[in-house]
């Protein structure tokens, strides 16, 4: 007798994203341990992080990890040099702490800002293929690459690096979530992303079907990982999460709360991959 697949199992794909990678040796390590040990399959760089090389050097001893480019615009000191972008960062040469700061200067500057901020992405871009590593796909800090005039720029740099893919953040819900900031964040993303789909495809740029992990970002655990493989619907998904172990650098730079060793724990955790395997969720 044949045994009959199902399909619509069988067709559930879901890359599970990592971001942060450079921002600290703790972070570095983390998002190495679990591609090795866990569900891991990809890696967002930041190029202007103090642990940009530590990074590196892991990359290049990970060769199953692929890894694409995480701009930065938003916290930080810029790759370019100042002078040349003197309306995108502030007095002491760092950029806007947070997205809406970018977005008032975009708004404000107009053109001056656009070309300072293509300047700056070309330069994160390049300087990614001078340590030698292969640009995976494009997505941004703060997801400040969905705001359409920098998404337009963003998908320019792309055609013209042949860079194939760039996130579409547009966040699945499953559940009422208990940060209504965050929540209220990623409904304001999905009004910014519902234009671009079609702009994405137009423009022949390879993007996931779903997206997952922004209202959980920081708060990954693992009945908040195991509840979202479980709703994941046919096609491509990507999940996006933040694995790394805290040191004192990392709370310097990054002082929101995130449960970095609690997102590390549930991407290893073996009734996650038990689930995976249950669900018969392809990983990639």
């Amino acid at each position: 007798m044949v045994k009959k697949i199902n399909l619509s199992i069988m067709s559930k794909r879901v890359i599970i994203n990592a971001d942060d990678f450079g921002i600290s040796q703790g972070v570095n390590r983390g998002i190495a341990e679990t591609h090795l040990n866990g569900i891991l399959t990809s890696a967002s760089l930041m190029v202007n992080m103090p642990h940009t090389q530590d990074a590196v050097q892991i990359i290049k001893r990970l060769p199953n990890l692929k890894i694409g480019l995480h701009i930065s615009l938003t916290g930080g000191k810029p790759v370019s040099n100042r002078e040349d972008i003197p309306h995108l960062v502030d007095k002491n040469g760092f950029f806007p702490k947070r997205g809406i700061n970018l977005v008032w200067k975009v708004l404000y500057n107009g053109d001056k800002m656009l070309k300072e901020i293509a300047k700056e992405i070309r330069a994160q871009i390049k300087l990614m293929k001078a340590f030698g590593l292969n640009i995976n796909h494009l997505d941004s800090h703060d997801h400040i690459h969905v705001f359409p005039s920098i998404l337009d720029i963003v998908i320019q740099l792309a055609r013209e690096y042949s860079i194939p893919r760039i996130r579409y953040p547009n966040q699945k819900f499953i559940y009422i979530f208990k940060n209504p900031s965050r929540l209220l964040k990623s409904y304001l993303l999905s009004v910014l992303t519902c234009c671009s789909k079609n702009k994405l495809n137009k423009n022949g740029v390879f993007t996931c079907d779903c997206f997952w992990g922004l209202v959980e970002s920081g708060n990954l655990n693992e009945a908040t990982l195991m509840a979202i493989l479980k709703a994941l619907p046919e096609g491509l998904n990507e999940i996006v999460c933040h694995p790394g172990y805290v040191d004192n650098e990392l709370l310097k730079i990054f002082p929101v709360v995130y449960n970095w060793e609690e997102e590390l724990k549930a991407l290893t955790s073996s009734k996650v991959k038990s689930l995976i395997k249950d669900y018969g969720i392809e990983l990639i």
